[in-house]
Order: structure tokens, then sequence, then C-alpha cells
């Protein structure tokens, strides 16, 4: 968070416990890299389908860089929309879990792979 960032307190019901602060980084490269194991996706992809280059994904893994923000917002839509969920930082994380993933259709669509 930034000197004069407020956070924003949804009131979803979904989400009613939840504080969202604007900016705030939401994926680590451990849980980038734990998340595509669990999908069983190479670098390649996931820069695929979050439509990104290949090097943006392998540098951000290894620490060699902070992601852009819209980059980052790619990459976590591409991971949610195949089932994962980002675990933040706290008393039981950072990590990932993978959902749904007993729905056969659900599970087709996170391991379907992607052609080059």
């Amino acid at each position: 968070m930034h000197l004069g960032d407020t956070p924003h307190i949804s009131t979803n019901m979904v989400d009613v416990f939840c504080v969202k602060m604007p900016n705030a980084k939401v994926l680590t490269p451990a849980q980038c890299r734990a998340a595509r194991g669990g999908l069983d996706w190479t670098q390649d992809e996931l820069a695929v389908r979050a439509g990104l280059s290949r090097s943006t994904v392998r540098d951000f893994e290894k620490g060699r860089h902070d992601l852009h923000p819209a980059s980052e917002q790619q990459i976590v839509r591409a991971l949610e929309e195949a089932g994962v969920v980002l675990i933040p930082a706290g008393e039981i994380g950072p990590g990932v879990c993978l959902k749904g993933l007993n729905d056969p259709v659900a599970r087709l669509r996170a391991l379907r792979k992607v052609e080059f």
C-alpha cells in the first residue's frame, strides 16, 4: 500500500470479510510456480493463456523482476479461470489450492492443453 492509498472494504455479501487493498501485490513467484504445478502447465502454457511472453513468466518466477500490475492481473485471471485459488499472506498463506476439479467439465477446462 502506498501513502495516500485507502483500503476499499467490500459490501458484497460473498466477500464481506475481505479488505481489498489498491495496488497490493496478489501473486508471489512461489504461488505462480505452485499454481502451474497443480494445473500441470508449463511456463509456455501459462504465458499463452495469460497473453504474455514466456520470458515475463520465467523472469517473474525466478525473482528477476516484479510484474507490471496489468501483467499480474492477466496471470491471476488465467490461473483463477482454471480453478486456482490464491491464498493471501497471513496465518495460512501465501499459498494456492485448486477448486472445482471434482466437476469433470472444470477439470477438462483446467487440464486442457493449449495448442501452440
